[in-house]
């Protein structure tokens, strides 16, 4: 029996190998059990691998602590003579290709940056153990489909203010917003993705435990 965690891993293929605990951070040293891949290109099963690396990935905090997968990723020879991919890196469910953090870590940091401001919502993910830039927040935010079930940030902006008010200057404009964001939306707003609190609120509360 491997080591013990006390939640589960971002996919039950996984074998976990290790646990290395420090004072910030605990990092998971995970490999897939799988004896075969899929090959992107033309979906030809393999199980001829050529070679295995390794993948740092951010994961969901655990025990007020950062959380970092250390994945040992595995490329494989592809057989099909029809395919023009030789050698391909294998895909996973819990992770896109290239990314750094899983899909479930991605997913709260979107609801957080949906939930308020993006310099509130990196303050915020430091808190939560989770610490990502306000560049990388936005990043999420443009890249998340116009369908996607969260709290949206830029569409409640225009619909209590924008959409409410004409600007004669841009100036005019800029304190209106300023005054929304710092004295109602972080103050008094609040918000179901934060557990019914407001930004500033949520912010205290994981500030003090983090203390």
């Amino acid at each position: 029996m491997g080591p013990l965690i006390p939640f589960p891993l971002p996919d039950p293929l996984l074998t976990l190998h290790s646990v290395d605990e420090s004072e910030e951070k605990i990092t998971l040293v995970v490999e897939p059990s799988t004896q075969s891949s899929i090959c992107p290109a033309c979906q030809t099963s393999t199980t001829r691998r050529h070679s295995r690396y390794s993948r740092a990935i951010q994961d969901l905090p655990m025990n007020n602590k950062q959380v970092e997968l250390l994945l040992l990723a595995r490329k494989w020879f592809c057989d099909s003579p029809s395919c023009s991919t030789e050698v391909f890196t294998e895909r996973y469910e819990w992770i896109l290709p290239k990314k750094r953090r899983t899909l479930r870590a991605e997913e709260l940091l979107r609801k957080l940056a949906f939930s308020t401001s993006c310099l509130n919502a990196e303050k915020l993910s430091r808190h939560l153990h989770l610490p990502v830039s306000h560049d990388t927040l936005l990043t999420l935010i443009r890249h998340t489909p116009d369908s996607h079930e969260v709290s949206p940030f830029h569409g409640i902006l225009k619909r209590e203010l924008v959409y409410q008010t004409k600007y004669k200057t841009r100036e005019v404009a800029k304190k209106s917003l300023f005054e929304y964001i710092g004295f109602f939306y972080n103050s008094k707003r609040i918000h179901s993705t934060l557990g019914y609190n407001t930004p500033n609120e949520f912010e205290r509360m994981y500030g003090n435990s983090a203390a």
